[in-house]
């Protein structure tokens, strides 16, 4: 069913770009498969008003956003409904778990996309207003974070007598195929292996127990179910806890740790980490949201209550982050010997801007707009990918696209920046480029240094008995095609040699 967020407005510009900002015209958006808590933070963020269903004004819509909250079998239809009004843009909102489908939704002509939690980036597609750098930050984050540790392994816990984590996800399992959204916690005990260390084995069992004793019964007050899942950890399922009581319940449970200071060491903390219906309907999205909070709740030293909603602007960043990611993974397999082409020209593009003073925030978007500055390909027909730089004709006019349509779907997501640099990385220093035909200055830095990155690791991707000349080659077009200082810059860097 398509419902619609209705808001008096009038001569509603086709342009997306052209559009001010929410705040300062009302517009109407058609809104598909999107949830109830998703449509609040778009009511908050825009301003306007959710129509009943079956509406029938004939004002018109100035955006359709499409949630990814649909089965597979559903995106044909969804695809169907905003391919009705051709001229009207279209955005994505993915839930986690949803990035395949967002993909798709790309593909088949949607402009951009924002991850539930961050509905307040739908604004910008509507008033061109771009937000912040969370994605930006989130790919730096990703170059060099770990995976998030497994809570424990199946099996009865000796010690405490509490179910397991094997009991845990069986509770989940039936829940699901139930059709029950439970509110589902992760906690983990702070400090205790420094309290631990000071303690005999037959101390520290003690300790367990009549903590977890503690633990457990608190839990039962909020009808919530305690499990065991290592020396630290826990989990626990509430079938009709609401964020507020858990937020209570999280605060009990770690004043009741914090009665704890064994042998003299600092009191225990406890981190806890909760979502419920509020959120998602999907058990297993319940469980890994539980776990993202929990893991950023255990931070520090001290005890730290948060539910899913407290993570909505970093997981929204991870959400869309891990479309794009896949979205260039997909067009670097469609081409040959392209894999791991991003990221290579994401890291040069970093170096450049290093040499060249850019230090910070700039450096990275730099690097995030040089590895993602294929992703406008992801649109284009398969004769006009497979023709690529050789295309001739309409073929050609389609293929040329790909840094404009790049650029659309990070304007808000990843901010002005990087989509400028994705936009102008195919232009040339002396205007014979494209999209746009700008020349020397006129082009943003960003692009001009992606543009040498791009070239330096297509020679550098050439067999080695033609690599040097390859290399020579770029140098070479200094003043041509590449801003003669960003190529000094490589040349200093990289000399004749390749990088890899």
């Amino acid at each position: 069913m398509v419902t619609d967020v209705d808001v008096a407005v009038d001569d509603v510009p086709t342009d997306v770009t052209s559009r001010p900002g929410p705040r300062e015209r009302t517009f109407r958006v058609m809104a598909h498969r999107v949830t109830g808590s998703s449509r609040a933070r778009l009511v908050e963020a825009t301003g306007c008003e959710i129509a009943a269903d079956g509406d029938t004004s004939d004002t018109p819509v100035a955006l359709i956003v499409v949630s990814t909250r649909m089965p597979l079998g559903q995106v044909s239809a969804a695809v169907a409904t905003f391919r009705r009004t051709p001229d009207v843009p279209v955005v994505a909102i993915v839930h986690a778990g949803g990035e395949e489908l967002a993909a798709q939704l790309l593909r088949a002509g949607a402009v951009g996309l924002v991850a539930e939690g961050n509905e307040a980036a739908v604004a910008g597609f509507v008033g061109g207003d771009a937000s912040d750098a969370s994605l930006v930050e989130t790919y730096e984050q990703r170059l060099g974070r770990a995976r998030p540790s497994d809570l424990g392994v199946p099996g009865h816990d000796p010690v405490t007598g509490l179910p397991t984590l094997s009991e845990f996800d069986a509770a989940l399992t039936e829940a699901g195929q139930s059709g029950e959204v439970p509110r589902v916690g992760f906690a983990r005990v702070l400090s205790y292996e420094d309290a631990a260390r000071r303690l005999s084995s037959e101390a520290s069992h003690l300790l367990r127990r009549r903590l977890s004793t503690q633990l457990r019964e608190i839990g039962r007050l909020y009808g919530a179910e305690l499990y065991s899942s290592s020396p630290t950890d826990f989990a626990f399922i509430a079938p009709d806890l609401s964020s507020e009581d858990a937020g209570a319940m999280g605060q009990m449970l770690a004043r009741a740790a914090e009665t704890f200071a064994p042998s003299g060491s600092r009191s225990l903390g406890l981190a806890v980490g909760h979502a419920g219906r509020e959120v998602t309907s999907e058990v297993a999205a319940l469980r890994e949201l539980a776990q993202r909070a929990l893991d950023l709740a255990s931070t520090g030293t001290e005890s730290v209550v948060l539910s899913a909603d407290d993570l909505s602007r970093t997981l929204a960043a991870t959400t869309e982050l891990e479309v794009l990611l896949r979205l260039v993974d997909s067009v670097e397999a469609q081409q040959p010997n392209a894999a791991g082409r991003g990221p290579r020209v994401g890291e040069l593009a970093a170096r450049l801007a290093q040499h060249l003073g850019f230090d910070g925030v700039e450096r990275s978007q730099f690097r995030l707009a040089g590895h993602l500055h294929e992703i406008g390909k992801v649109s284009l027909s398969g004769a006009a990918l497979e023709a690529g730089e050789s295309a001739e004709g309409e073929l050609a006019g389609e293929y040329q696209r790909y840094p404009e349509l790049g650029s659309e779907y990070l304007r808000v997501s990843a901010g002005p920046e990087v989509a400028t640099a994705v936009r102008h990385h195919r232009e040339r220093w002396d205007g014979t480029g494209f999209p746009a035909g700008s020349a020397g200055e006129e082009i943003p830095v960003g692009a001009r240094i992606v543009a040498v990155a791009v070239a330096f690791d297509a020679a550098g991707q050439r067999p080695a008995k033609e690599r040097s000349d390859a290399i020579g080659a770029v140098y070479e077009a200094a003043d041509t095609r590449f801003d003669p200082t960003v190529v000094m810059a490589a040349q200093a860097l990289f000399g004749d040699a390749d990088t890899r």
